[in-house]
């Protein structure tokens, strides 16, 4: 088995728990995730509105399959969400937000880490699995940094900390 991350980062001119808020709340992604433009046929959000525990599926047609996210460990400065795709293809991809405070706002770097298993591992890496990852992560933190500095969210802030992401 191989394994590698892709990790991108933006400088974002909004306080930390503004972002950790959009991050930490899956119905807050609607509005930044780069997957949110995908027609899911249905969605279905459960478990507290945001941090640890917050639950979010969804089904849809073609590549949007069927899958869902949990918002895992959230701290200060950092949020773990868990998503995993159950159809057209099973894959579970560990996810970590960093916040970091800087001057004038918040550093966020997202990492998503990319395992792969004998030959399929292989074909995903020689096809550019990883590139066409890059691009999402990156496209998802412009839209993150857009909405946390105009302010035009409706999350909230995510207060709690602690926990293991199963």
């Amino acid at each position: 088995m191989s394994s590698s991350a892709i990790s991108r980062s933006v400088e974002v001119a909004a306080p930390r728990g503004d972002v950790r808020a959009l991050v930490s709340s899956l119905r807050s992604w609607q509005e930044w995730s780069p997957w949110s433009g995908l027609a899911a046929d249905s969605r279905e959000y459960s478990g507290p509105e945001s941090g640890e525990g917050a639950f979010y599926a969804w089904s849809g047609p073609g590549k949007i399959g069927k899958g869902n996210m949990i918002v895992g460990a959230t701290t200060p400065d950092r949020v773990e969400v868990r998503l995993a795709m159950v159809s057209p293809w099973k894959v579970n991809l560990p996810m970590r937000f960093d916040l970091t405070r800087i001057d004038g706002g918040t550093r966020v770097t997202w990492t998503i880490s990319l395992e792969g298993r004998g030959l399929r591992g292989a074909v995903a890496r020689l096809v550019g699995t990883d590139r066409m990852i890059s691009r999402d992560v990156e496209d998802g933190l412009a839209r993150l940094k857009a909405i946390a500095e105009t302010g035009t969210s409706s999350a909230t802030e995510a207060d709690g900390t602690a926990g293991i992401l199963g």
